[in-house]
């Protein structure tokens, strides 16, 4: 009889043993799962860094062209060079 009880108790404490390391399973797992999520949330915010930043250059390209456009406009004026001229140089 003395036997039996002992037994039930190792067997409960290895049923103890056995719970905890399947909650710490579930903890490691839940640990990852968060990481991954933060990796993810991560990777988007660098994303999304990378477009605006895409944006910002195209928005520069656009404004240079438009001074490079009105420059050019400026120079005609200031070296004369229209139609007449031209045909007249050739001339």
């Amino acid at each position: 009889m003395f036997l039996l009880q002992l037994l039930r108790l190792l067997r409960v404490l290895l049923l103890h043993l056995l719970l905890l390391r399947v909650i710490r399973l579930l903890f490691i797992q839940l640990h990852m799962l968060l990481v991954l999520l933060l990796l993810e949330f991560v990777s988007f915010l660098l994303l999304l860094r990378d477009l605006l930043f895409l944006l910002l250059l195209v928005l520069l390209v656009l404004l240079r062209v438009a001074r490079i456009w009105s420059a050019l406009c400026q120079g005609r004026k200031v070296v004369r060079m229209d139609g007449r001229a031209g045909s007249s140089g050739v001339l």
